[in-house]
């Protein structure tokens, strides 16, 4: 996504913002290098239509639809991408990505971290200070699920349950500020998609042996004999000389 299309994203995000009390960015990380990304906002029913319509008009690179709960409606906003070629999804945002795996044993090791600079993202929407203010009042929560099992030790959140690390910032603008917030987090653990694919190869090597060993079986017998016959003609042959 260029420049433009960022800069018109994080405008409607501010709009967006402005008119709810809660939003919730979450965040998937594989093992294939990949990243997915999406935005919960929660608004009422009043926007609905024209949240939606200008989201899926300025977001060439994002799916975006629509869930009702009652009265409330929540705006979906997410997007597939790869941080090698895509590290600044967002103004003021920077995402890297690393990993380590390996075949034998089956293992791998991640780490994702994310930063997000308030100022610099004020500054390219040039928030107002009554926009600045409006933020005061949303709480944003933050959720980043790894591949594998995340370990609190290395990782810069105080809420992690298995694989998922998770944030919380009430009042968002205020507790801010013009401090750059810092998501880290490393995970580690089995590479579940390659011991399954161990398994299947020894299924298959199993289930093949025990359809074919009877053939097998045979062919090898009559190998044998064969080879039994050469030996006792070439030996006959031998004494009569």
């Amino acid at each position: 996504m260029g420049r433009k299309a960022c800069l018109m994203f994080a405008t409607l995000l501010a709009m967006m913002l402005f008119q709810v009390g809660c939003v919730e960015v979450r965040t998937w990380v594989k093992a294939n290098g990949y990243v997915v990304k999406e935005i919960v906002i929660r608004t009422n029913r009043y926007y609905e239509e024209s949240l939606e319509k200008r989201a899926k008009n300025s977001l060439e690179d994002w799916n975006v639809w629509h869930v009702r709960r009652g009265d409330t409606v929540e705006i979906h906003i997410k997007r597939k991408f790869d941080p090698r070629r895509t590290s600044s999804p967002l103004p003021g945002m920077r995402v890297s990505y690393e990993r380590e795996l390996k075949w034998f044993p089956p293992t791998g090791r991640f780490r994702y971290t994310e930063t997000f600079d308030f100022s610099k993202f004020a500054k390219a929407l040039s928030l107002a200070e009554p926009e600045l203010g409006a933020l005061d009042k949303v709480n944003v929560n933050i959720l980043i699920t790894m591949p594998s099992k995340v370990m609190p030790q290395l990782s810069n959140s105080n809420d992690v349950q298995g694989n998922t690390a998770r944030w919380t910032i009430e009042r968002f603008g205020e507790s801010v500020g013009k401090q750059a917030l810092e998501f880290d987090v490393a995970a580690s653990g089995i590479r579940k998609t390659v011991v399954l694919l161990y398994v299947l190869i020894v299924l298959c090597i199993l289930i093949g042996g025990y359809i074919f060993y009877p053939k097998v079986s045979e062919l090898m017998s009559t190998i044998a004999d064969r080879l039994s016959t050469i030996r006792t003609v070439g030996w006959l042959r031998r004494r009569k000389r």
